[in-house]
């Protein structure tokens, strides 16, 4: 199993961030549509709980000997659970393939921070298949890690350009 947590300082207000980084013209600009194709299959409210299921499907093939168990195209549904009015969600991931032996799971939150804000991502990863996954477990979580360093390096320039 693999975990981790990643920090990122943003010197605004976190309600401000959250509008920001959630909106459409962010989610366009992000250039994320580049990499994947996303798809909102549900996205409600109940009870003052917030619930978003994002069917994504990455547009680069994948690895050769990671395509017997995934097909050519990583595929794979997100599930976002939240409250109205926080700046939080728990996360898992709903592979197409696999959903058996593939768990990843984890929390977004923006909390309040001396100067504004801090975005805090946790991660968990967990591959159960014998012999590769450990090495399957590196990549989600590499591939991760990656995408939320990309994205705070793009989020200080939006947030800058937009609030200060």
């Amino acid at each position: 199993m693999k975990r981790f947590e990643l920090r990122h300082a943003f010197p605004f207000p976190r309600d401000a961030v959250w509008a920001e980084v959630f909106g459409d013209a962010y989610q366009k600009a992000s250039g994320v549509d580049d990499k994947v194709n996303r798809e909102v299959l549900e996205e409600r409210e109940v009870a003052g709980d917030v619930r978003r299921r994002i069917r994504i499907t990455h547009k680069d093939p994948m690895p050769s000997f990671i395509q017997r168990w995934t097909g050519p195209h990583l595929r794979y549904i997100i599930v976002q659970r939240g409250r109205v009015g926080e700046t939080a969600f728990d996360w898992h991931i709903e592979p197409a393939a696999l959903p058996d032996k593939i768990q990843v799971k984890g929390r977004y939150e923006l909390v309040d921070a001396p100067g504004g804000c801090e975005r805090v991502v946790k991660a968990e990863i967990r591959v159960t298949i014998f012999g590769v996954g450990g090495k399957i477990e590196k990549g989600i979580a590499d591939d991760l890690r990656k995408s939320y360093e990309d994205s705070a390096t793009f989020a200080q320039r939006w947030l800058q350009e937009r609030l200060a």
